[in-house]
């Protein structure tokens, strides 16, 4: 399991107020299977990562990163939305724009 989903899969769970029992009947597996997912003893499969992602209302992007900096990453998405369908040009007067708010 990735060591990042490893190390925030129980500060998820804890953000929405479940148990590993109530997580774990939301997943259908044991409560059992959720600590060994929380302690990297087992792999989770790439739907079950989708279905977390889901019950904790949160991006699969977002699931790799603390919930405190759920947010920063929801920005980051949306501003790579915004940055993909600029014109070359366009794209340079943003980040002219965005330096000069940083200063």
């Amino acid at each position: 399991m990735n060591l990042s989903l490893q190390s925030h899969l129980r500060a998820w769970r804890k953000q929405v107020g479940l148990s590993q029992e109530q997580l774990g009947n939301k997943m259908d597996v044991a409560h059992t299977t959720v600590g060994r997912w929380e302690r990297g003893e087992v792999p989770l499969t790439s739907d079950q990562f989708e279905h977390l992602a889901r019950i904790f209302e949160v991006s699969p992007a977002e699931l790799l990163v603390a919930p405190p900096d759920a947010a920063s990453v929801r920005v980051l998405h949306e501003t790579y939305e915004i940055v993909r369908n600029m014109s070359p040009e366009t794209l340079r007067h943003w980040l002219e724009i965005g330096k000069k708010l940083s200063s």
